[in-house]
């Protein structure tokens, strides 16, 4: 099990939005992405939902990331599955239009006041929030702990704002033709990050 620091986490983004993020030389919450897979009514959900109280950020004022590759939402993607937080045209995308930035919690945890952790999706009723230092890194630990339980995969972990650029340390692709179309992407960025053909991430999953 690795430490908390160097749990991976993974933000799942259409291709077409790297160059935005490469532009801005950040990932941004409330952004408005090239292509968006969420639906409205995920993204209504979002801007309602706070992290911890009445007059706290919301959930919408943070950068997603998940604690998994094969995170529910997005093998769901990867799927063609029916999801309401997918918007009507995802289903139409393929998972090999997708690239997967990855960090690690120490990269991005530099203010650690900014970080949230959830046990399921954000907007979940039953979902729990920990949004303090302390109550953060004790449930992340649990989740990465825990062998019996799936609540890693649908877990969320939450930076406040934005995440620049260089906290990536990884960029995962589906085949050759991706890694080289993002390698051109990247040529003119200031940071540049490994770029690594992992087809596991993007692969249709199937029944156990």
């Amino acid at each position: 099990m690795p430490s908390l620091g160097e749990q991976r986490i993974y933000h799942v983004t259409h291709a077409s939005n790297l160059p935005g993020i490469l532009d801005s030389g950040a990932l941004n919450a409330e952004t408005s992405p090239v292509t968006d897979i969420s639906s409205e009514e995920a993204r209504t959900a979002r801007r309602a939902t706070t992290v911890a109280g009445p007059d706290s950020a919301t959930v919408a004022e943070h950068v997603p990331f998940y604690l998994s590759p094969n995170a529910r939402l997005w093998e769901s993607m990867r799927a063609g599955s029916t999801d309401p937080r997918l918007a009507p045209s995802a289903h139409g995308l393929a998972a090999a239009e997708f690239v997967i930035l990855v960090s690690t919690v120490k990269t991005v945890a530099t203010d650690e006041a900014s970080i949230v952790v959830t046990d399921g999706d954000a907007t979940g009723q039953l979902t729990r929030f920990a949004a303090t230092d302390e109550t953060w890194k004790r449930l992340l630990y649990r989740l990465i702990s825990d062998d019996e339980s799936d609540a890693l995969l649908s877990a969320e972990f939450l930076v406040k704002d934005s995440v620049p650029f260089d906290a990536v340390t990884l960029i995962g692709v589906p085949h050759d033709r991706a890694r080289d179309a993002v390698k051109l992407a990247l040529a003119g960025s200031s940071h540049v990050p490994r770029v690594a053909v992992h087809p596991p991430w993007f692969a249709v999953p199937t029944e156990d």
